[in-house]
């Protein structure tokens, strides 16, 4: 700004109305926007305020808008580049698009609409260079374009010389520039670039790719040129060539540029990929001979992922002929997202028979079919449901984790094999971890190897941990599960990887009585800490959850039941095997006895009766000698 000229407190705008008014400041968009003799704008996006200033910026004068000001917004508001006029765009309450000219000299307003009934959503305007009045109005899907500053018409935007360029949801105008010579360079979300005349009402896509780092304008010949910002920290500046780029898009080649394009991608072209998933897709490119082999890979929301791409190039039994391979690795990037990856050989051609170019979809998420699941060791049967009671001063009935509880009665609960499973069957004196891991759906990922935590569901208390935090030699006090239940509206959500505090984390020492807090999160390792028994016998159902901060971004819970068997009962059961093992026994030898008295007596009899016969032919024998 020159000295002395200051557009902070103006003459015509009242501090009540700076005050209360909301206000964007619109000149020409160039140096002499501080002019003396320079036109300047105040208006508002909120209030139907329009304040005019032709010194400036030292003065300004009230404006009538020649509208009703009932449901009506102001978008935007330009001033043309050289004439003494200003382009001012408003929404109606039919969401109808409209927009006035303003002559400021002569204090003249002047209407029209856009020519298709409906504009955009969201309008930005841009004037060429010229004294012409030539401008064009964009949204996020769509262009107007006008030669006279009047009426606006649509502007063709092209896929190639005869076919309308087909819009993706996610696609939008990322950057638009005009040349002193109605040239129009429109650049899209995903790096694609357009060239046009506003004379001829259309665009065509050409082969050139404009990434996030980089942006396009026209310099005062009407060149366009590609501004980018290399790793060293310096801004290359090229000239696009866009002559042969467009001979190229409007007179492609006769063969297709290339032989063979292959690649690894899947049918469905969906990848999800969790916190710590890597995938990698592969390319190859065999191009003609002497054709180039360049592959264009870009990415519509490049912060959503992580990227490493390594290209290699390989001679073909063709001379001339350098084939290219392409491996993209994609990891997350530590929080939820989505992007489309466009993979294509930089040269196209009509006249190929397909299009080679690949759409990957990837969502950075939790994989649909993703869960965890514990190790039992033991089966049962659907039918072998049935109750069992929680002793009173056993369980918290608020699930608050809160101990030795009196006035409660006891609580009876069916077990449930068909949701709990069956349940693990454990010594009361015998320390227990579960053992978890990690599924795609049917497929065994990984044994989980990350902090998790179990909680049981009834509300049982009746258990406790055998480490404490100056066992583990934790630096802070570690979070216990009556800590964080005590404000938690729903306990099945009350721990997870959001608010868990690592408590080897920082830096200080543990005070006396933070020392002997139980340490209650359980990992895969040998030390640690183990669950441990009370006296009783009992069935506790727990629902286990992954707390791990960079372990997935699912919810990663699972429900498992363990039943606990005192020594003596153990011993009891062993003794009734025993005496019905002996009565058992007893009775096989007692049935093998008689069995046997009874083989003795017939083998008795049949001798007796033998011998009778034996003695009786003898006297028979001899009377008659």
């Amino acid at each position: 700004m020159n000295e002395g000229t200051s557009i902070h407190s103006p003459s015509g705008l009242t501090s009540s109305i700076l005050e209360n008014n909301v206000f964007h400041i619109t000149g020409r968009g160039r140096d002499i926007i501080y002019d003396n003799y320079d036109i300047v704008i105040a208006w508002s996006h909120t209030v139907m305020l329009l304040y005019v200033s032709i010194d400036g910026g030292k003065s300004f004068s009230n404006v009538t808008i020649p509208i009703s000001r009932d449901n009506i917004t102001i978008q935007s508001l330009q001033v043309h580049p050289v004439k003494d006029e200003a382009l001012m765009f408003y929404t109606a309450n039919n969401n109808q698009t409209f927009f006035l000219h303003y002559d400021v000299r002569q204090n003249e307003w002047s209407n029209a609409t856009v020519s298709n009934g409906n504009g955009p959503e969201q309008l930005l305007v841009k004037y060429f260079p010229s004294p012409f009045g030539d401008l064009i109005v964009w949204g996020r899907q769509s262009m107007y374009y006008s030669l006279t500053g009047d009426d606006l018409l649509p502007l063709s935007i092209l896929q190639n010389h005869s076919s309308e360029y087909q819009w993706r949801n996610d696609e939008y105008i990322r950057h638009v520039d005009t040349g002193s010579s109605g040239q129009i360079a429109l650049v899209l979300s995903d790096g694609s670039l357009f060239y046009g005349r506003i004379a001829t009402g259309q665009l065509l896509k050409i082969l050139y790719y404009v990434n996030e780092n980089s942006t396009i304008f026209f310099d005062s010949l009407g060149n366009l040129k590609f501004l980018s910002m290399l790793e060293s920290g310096s801004i290359s500046v090229r000239t696009v060539p866009v002559y042969s780029l467009l001979l190229s898009a409007l007179y492609p080649p006769l063969a297709c540029p290339y032989l063979q394009w292959t690649h690894n991608i899947a049918q469905s072209n969906v990848y999800y990929i969790d916190i710590r998933d890597t995938f990698t897709v592969w390319v190859s490119l065999v191009p003609r001979v002497w054709s180039p082999n360049n592959i264009s890979v870009s990415f519509s929301n490049v912060r959503a992922i992580n990227k490493d791409i390594q290209s290699t190039e390989e001679q073909t039994a063709l001379q001339g002929s350098v084939k290219r391979n392409m491996s993209i690795t994609v990891t997350a990037n530590n929080s939820t997202g989505y992007t489309v990856m466009k993979l294509s050989p930089v040269t196209h051609s009509l006249t190929c028979d397909e299009l080679a170019e690949e759409n990957v979809e990837i969502f950075v998420a939790c994989p649909p079919e993703r869960h965890i699941r514990i190790t039992r060791g033991t089966t049962c049967t659907e039918s072998e449901d049935y109750t069992y009671t929680i002793p009173s001063d056993h369980y918290d009935s608020e699930m608050k984790g809160r101990t030795n509880l009196k006035g409660l009665q006891d609580k009876v609960v069916r077990y449930n094999v068909r949701q709990w499973g069956c349940p693990i069957r454990v010594l009361h004196n015998e320390n227990y971890k579960p053992v978890l891991f990690l599924y795609d759906g049917s497929t065994l990922n990984e044994r989980v190897g990350v902090d998790f935590v179990v909680r049981e569901i009834h509300g049982r208390t009746d258990f406790s941990y055998t480490a404490t935090a100056d066992d583990v030699g934790c630096r802070r006090a570690p979070q216990t599960w009556q800590e964080i239940l005590a404000n938690a509206e729903d306990p099945y959500k009350a721990w997870t990887p959001q608010n868990y505090q690592n408590c080897f984390e920082g830096s200080g020492s543990l005070s006396s009585s933070s020392a002997k807090l139980p340490y209650q999160i359980l990992n895969s390792s040998n030390g640690g800490s183990y669950i441990q028994w009370g006296t009783r016998n009992g069935v506790y159902v727990f629902e286990a959850t992954v707390i791990a901060k960079d372990y997935s971004f699912c919810n990663l819970t699972v429900l498992f039941a363990v039943q606990v068997y005192s020594v003596q009962n153990l011993s009891y059961i062993a003794y009734i095997l025993f005496v019905v093992t002996c009565m058992t026994s007893g009775v096989v030898l007692f049935l093998s006895f008689l069995f046997y008295k009874r083989l003795l007596y017939t083998g008795n009899l049949l001798f007796k009766r033998q011998t009778s016969k034996t003695i009786s032919s003898s006297k028979s024998n001899s009377g008659q000698l």
